[in-house]
């Protein structure tokens, strides 16, 4: 126990852990154990986490799905900052911007995880491009992602029969070739003569 003799104190009175009196009267000391509790109480109050200000890179990711289906578009962020940064919003190329809300526009949905849902997908979806803004809490900056997703689809190639067509000899004919699937390396007309 500390003990700091102080030449003009004769008495104190104090309450110990176990709450009972203490009385000192025998000298002039008092028993500094007491101020070194305020302390420690002091310290664990008011605990403080040191932060590095380090550069951060978001990622998106590049999700996968079949015509029709839904997907979900991710943006990874590092460890180490995840905890002090949020997704605030999605950008799709050129300058369409995705916020969060309750419902979202009936094709994209900002969750309030961060995450970015693409509902129904089609071919043209495959061609969009997205880039998530994240922000960080503790230095106020905005960060939007450096590497874009885009959404990649899946499913075995299928071709649907096509119904009879006829055209005129001499004249330029566009044929739509009933395809799906991803991905597809070649496709191949074929004259069949009945």
């Amino acid at each position: 126990m500390s003990v700091i003799c102080l030449p003009t104190v004769h008495s104190i009175s104090l309450l110990s852990k176990r709450k009972s009196s203490v009385k000192m009267s025998t000298g002039p000391c008092v028993i500094v154990r007491l101020a070194m509790l305020w302390v420690q109480l002091f310290l664990v109050m008011f605990l403080i986490e040191a932060v590095v200000n380090q550069r951060y890179e978001p990622e998106v990711q590049n999700p996968g799905g079949f015509i029709g289906s839904n997907v979900l578009i991710k943006c990874n962020i590092p460890s180490f900052v995840k905890e002090y940064v949020t997704v605030t919003s999605w950008l799709q190329e050129p300058n369409f911007n995705i916020y969060p809300s309750l419902e979202g526009d009936g094709k994209n949905h900002m969750l309030p995880t961060g995450k970015l849902l693409v509902y129904n997908i089609t071919r043209t979806d495959a061609h969009k491009v997205y880039c998530c803004r994240t922000y960080r809490t503790l230095t106020q900056n905005s960060v939007v992602s450096s590497n874009i997703g885009k959404i990649q689809l899946t499913g075995m190639p299928n071709v649907r029969m096509m119904p009879k067509l006829s055209a005129v000899a001499g004249k330029t004919f566009f044929l739509k070739c009933p395809v799906a699937g991803y991905p597809i390396d070649s496709i191949i007309v074929e004259k069949v003569m009945e």
